[in-house]
């Protein structure tokens, strides 16, 4: 789980970095905060403690995490060391407690106002107490107080216990050395008189409030969880589960409250914090690999990701009747407006202005997407597709989004929650598109503009925006041409108003144009007007005025600017560069920026990014239609082949860094090209990601076009780029297009690239008898080609596929030829490849000496050849392997060296692995806990890559792992999931698993 800050408006200067500190007393407890953090580093004291520090995700907050043990002296004494080893802005200390008032319910947080030391006092003839009382931070109080009332902190919870959510107390506590356990005993006895407001009851924070107090005074706060009510009933709600409960709960309000805290507000603490976790004095790191992400690359403190506004004319009594409307001050349900209109009446205009005035009572971000709901050429976004649009916006990256609809959008309710922010969902096609998208508290507004009217949304108001009026609209135009022009012949900007049908996108192109011919008379352009609107007679009356205001804003255009307005028609994809562009029209880059820049400024185009545009979805339409008619068919099709050839020219270069180890599969279309625009991977792979959406696009154009054999040399140079990054349904999609290209033209080195392409891309998602079956397809080409290489690297592919089916003796014939071979013509990248895939085998029967033998030879090989890729996948072998000969230490040592590579080399396929590997070494181990959080990061990245083996191994993990920690139950639905996928299939694993089920059935479960 991660979190936004809400940031304030008023912050000029940049955020710095700050630490929290957190302690925890029990295992549980620390690890229900660890859960939540990511880029996590083991750090070690140099008296020996041992720290994790990890950052709060799209915060500046760095939160340190140490395991102090019960009881306060050991509390007190790690405190102050923790303090003077990290100097953090803030202290809390998170875990759980007993209640000692009825009115506390199991699960309920209770966050300490005041903090009673009660074993002070002094003994004669009877005991006279001497109570310490350390009161907390104001400061902390009040933001715990808010984020009580918010409520927003639930969200982090499970969906099923938000319902009733867990109430919050701020009440003092009671703090001392004994574990009360009956409401009987004499210390209850004690409390009841000498303490009797204290609502919960524990064994650590006197100490640390101590430490705090030797500290200057440190902002302190504790936060606990209700495991159980002080009484005999203990016993049976540790066994019930609710300490685990409990100590969820005070987590996520802990790392909630501290998500919402700005470190400028803790600055004097803040600028005793050690800025790099990586040098914090006096610890050092511990040598284990972690995991360590990228940094975000969007500034947390940046969230406005709205165009720029413009200023409307007219429109107020609709902009007032959104920003004013009854109830939206202090909604107590989320509010929708829903704003419909015809193409060019001003929509989007609109919702963007209106949310700049919303900004300041919704200042903590504001949204925006294109949901391309009625945009030519190009298919609506896909829900899903948004969301991670969305979700990038505050800086997640691909790897981290769910996979699931579902789960991707309860991911983005979740982290708008607690935000007060704008969204707009503009050019929306339908409801279904858009209540994917929608938050679900009354923090956010939502603005919705679409061409039909929005029905069956709760909650949500429709406005229809029809045209400006005559009077709204002259003052557009005089707006941009200047008043004195206007004044000079109204009557003339009157009628010209009128030809443009007082559409807003209409009159800023025709103002465009009068402002460029500054020595037009009002009354000359009406006439060109006129005529530019006399060959749309066919249209409908609301769209002559637009049409006439295109034509004759193109007609004033040089010659190469109108054929790239109409050249931009011919490419499908979503964003268009000065590269492509230049490819369209067969010019340099030099020239087409200039002319996209001309048509910028002449309204004929929009700006997404720096140097990057699109068109209006009219515009789109239009430049289409004066293609079709002003361009010959052969000048479209050399057009489409020049955008082809140069995408296949980059994503060849940039594929050439990602696979560097497998031999191009044809040459690209320009020798003369270098891949001097990309120098290493992390630039690979942001342009494939920038570009991906243009790619499909092109791709399919080329299948439409029947550029067969660029069709097949484009598809092939992106392959490896969507296998990494788990794009499974498009390789499928592509590769099939592929393959079917070359099939009917009789292109035999074609059909067999495309064919292995489209076998991998199936292996990967897990449907093997599909791949295995173009694997053959491909093989027997390969045969007829006499290829060698390419036989001995799919006889390596089919063998690896009958490792996963279980057909063991076959692959291992396979493989055996393929080694053969490839130590025949010295293919060391494929040998290593192979010897990885023949270990496999005699792992799976059960042969793990000679597995060793394999993957160490393989391993050694990829090292020296620096095929990173390779090398991770034999790391995770070996570990895996040692982890069943149970020498766990070792299998310990590779499999995290094989983490820390595959969290580099951000590989969604081998993270996976990698992690189910690890879920799996920890429940050999009995680290069930551990278990659960390996294989529950192994199923996310499972179903983000669309790997169903991974993902029905992730779920076996986790079935194993909660069947090791008491819960059966649970365990059993996890293996009934993981046996399902497995015997859809088609692989041994479902045949174990299910033993496991019979196992746990005959125990009287699940029946």
């Amino acid at each position: 789980m991660t979190w936004r800050t809400p940031l304030r408006h008023s912050v000029s200067r940049p955020t710095p970095p700050a630490t929290a500190l957190v302690l925890c007393a029990l295992g549980l407890e620390y690890q229900a905060i660890r859960l939540y953090l990511c880029e996590l580093e083991t750090r070690v004291h140099q008296m020996g403690t041992r720290y994790e520090v990890g950052r709060i995700k799209g915060t500046p907050w760095l939160v340190a995490i140490a395991l102090t043990g019960p009881g306060n002296v050991g509390t007190a004494a790690l405190a102050e060391r923790s303090v003077a080893a990290f100097k953090p802005a803030v202290l809390i200390f998170s875990g759980v407690a007993g209640a000692l008032k009825d009115d506390l319910c199991l699960g309920d947080v209770v966050v300490a106002t005041r903090i009673d030391a009660y074993h002070g006092g002094r003994a004669t003839e009877d005991f006279r107490a001497r109570p310490v009382t350390w009161p907390v931070s104001h400061r902390l109080e009040q933001v715990a107080r808010h984020t009580a009332l918010s409520g927003s902190w639930t969200s982090l919870l499970p969906e099923e216990e938000q319902i009733p959510a867990p109430a919050v107390h701020l009440s003092p506590i009671a703090a001392g050395e004994v574990v009360v356990a009956s409401r009987n005993s004499a210390v209850y006895r004690y409390l009841e008189l000498h303490y009797n407001d204290a609502v919960a009851i524990e064994m650590e924070s006197a100490g640390l409030a101590n430490a705090a107090h030797l500290n200057d005074a440190l902002p302190t706060l504790v936060v606990r969880g209700i495991s159980d009510m002080a009484d005999s009933r203990k016993s049976s709600a540790d066994r019930s589960g609710w300490q685990h409960r409990a100590a969820r709960n005070a987590a996520a309000f802990t790392l909630s409250l501290i998500s919402s805290l700005n470190p400028l507000e803790f600055e004097s603490a803040a600028q005793r914090t050690v800025s790099d976790h990586s040098q914090v004095p006096a610890l050092s790191g511990t040598g284990t690999p972690q995991v360590q992400r990228k940094e975000l690359k969007v500034d947390p403190r940046c969230t406005n990701f709205l165009p720029r506004d413009v200023a409307l004319m007219g429109r107020t009594d609709e902009v007032e009747s959104i920003v004013e409307a009854p109830g939206s001050r202090t909604p107590d349900v989320l509010v929708i407006d829903a704003v419909a209109g015809m193409a060019g009446v001003g929509k989007t205009a609109l919702a963007v202005h209106t949310a700049y005035r919303l900004m300041p009572s919704y200042p903590d971000a504001q949204f925006f997407i294109d949901l391309h709901g009625f945009t030519a050429g190009q298919p609506p976004i896909d829900p899903k597709e948004a969301l991670g649009v969305l979700l990038r916006m505050l800086g997640f990256s691909a790897d981290e989004l769910p996979q699931e609809l579902d789960a991707r959008s309860y991911f983005w309710r979740s982290q708008v929650a607690r935000m007060r922010s704008v969204l707009i969902l503009d050019n929306a096609l339908n409801t279904a598109q858009v209540a994917p998208l929608l938050p679900g508290t009354p923090t956010c507004r939502v603005l919705i503009t679409s061409r039909r009217r929005m029905t069956g949304l709760d909650n949500s108001r429709s406005l229809s925006l029809s045209c400006l009026s005559q009077q709204e609209s002259v003052r557009l135009i005089e707006r941009i041409v200047g008043e004195n022009r206007i004044a000079s012949d109204r009557r003339s900007a009157e009628e010209i108003v009128e030809l443009c049908g007082r559409l807003p996108l209409a009159l800023h192109i025709a103002g465009s144009r009068l402002r460029e011919h500054g020595g037009w008379s009002l009354s000359f352009f009406k006439e060109k007007l006129k005529a530019a609107h006399s060959t749309t007679a066919a249209l409908r009356a609301e769209e002559k005025g637009l049409a006439a205001s295109i034509n004759l804003s193109y007609s004033g255009l040089p010659n190469n600017c109108k054929k790239m307005f109409r050249h931009l028609g011919l490419h499908d994809g979503p964003i268009f560069s000065a590269m492509s562009a230049a490819a369209l029209v067969g010019t340099s880059l030099e020239d087409a920026d200039n002319q996209l820049e001309t048509l910028f400024s002449h309204s004929l185009l929009e700006e997404s990014t720096d140097g990057r545009y699109h068109f209006h979805d009219l515009l789109r339409e239009y430049a289409k239609e004066m293609t079709k008619r002003l361009d010959s068919r052969q000048d479209r099709e050399h057009s489409i082949k020049r955008l082809t050839s140069a995408y296949i020219e980059r994503s060849t270069a940039a594929n050439s860094i990602l696979d560097p180890h497998r031999p191009s599969s044809r040459s690209t279309s320009n020798p003369d090209y270098t891949n001097t625009f990309i120098s290493d991977r992390d630039e690979a792979m942001a342009w494939f990601e920038s570009e991906r959406l243009n790619l499909l696009a092109v791709v399919r154009q080329a299948a439409e076009q029947h550029l067969d054999e660029d069709l097949i040399k484009l598809t092939d140079s992106v392959s490896a780029f969507l296998n990494i990054r788990g794009y499974a349904p498009n390789a499928v999609e592509i590769h099939r297009l592929a393959r079917a290209a070359a099939h009917a033209t009789h292109d035999s080195r074609g059909e067999m690239i495309s064919a292995e392409n489209l076998g991998t891309a199936l292996w990967e998602i897990g449907d093997f008898s599909s791949a295995r079956q173009e694997f053959d397809i491909a093989l027997d080409l390969a045969k007829d080609l006499r290829d060698e290489p390419a036989t001995a690297r799919l006889l390596d592919r089919i063998g690896f596929t009958l490792e996963r089916t279980g057909e063991y003796s076959t692959a291992v014939s396979c493989l055996s030829e393929s080694l053969y071979m490839r130590r025949k013509v010295g293919d060391r990248y494929g040998e290593a490849k192979t010897l990885n895939s023949l270990g496999a085998v005699h792992w799976r029967l059960q042969e793990y000496a000679a597995a060793m033998e394999c993957f160490k030879k393989a391993l050694g090989i990829r090292r020296d050849i620096s095929d990173r890729y390779g090398e991770v996948r034999t790391l995770s072998n070996i570990g895996f392997t040692l982890a069943q000969t149970r020498e766990f230490h070792h299998a310990h040592d590779y499999l995290n060296e094989a983490l820390d590579l595959a969290t580099r080399l951000d590989d969604r396929q081998i993270l996976s692995t990698v992690y189910n590997n690890l879920g799996y070494l920890k429940c050999l181990t009995g680290s069930h806990e551990e278990g659960v959080k390996f294989s529950e990061q192994g199923l996310s990245f499972a179903r983000q890559a669309g790997s169903m083996y991974q993902e029905a191994r992730a779920l076996d993990a986790l079935a194993r792992n909660y069947w090791g920690e008491g819960l059966p139950e649970k365990a059993l639905t996890f293996f009934r999931q993981a046996r399902d996928i497995f015997d859809r299939l088609g692989v041994p694993e479902g045949r174990e698993v299910q033993r496991e089920i019979q196992r746990l059935e005959h125990q009287g479960l699940g029946k």
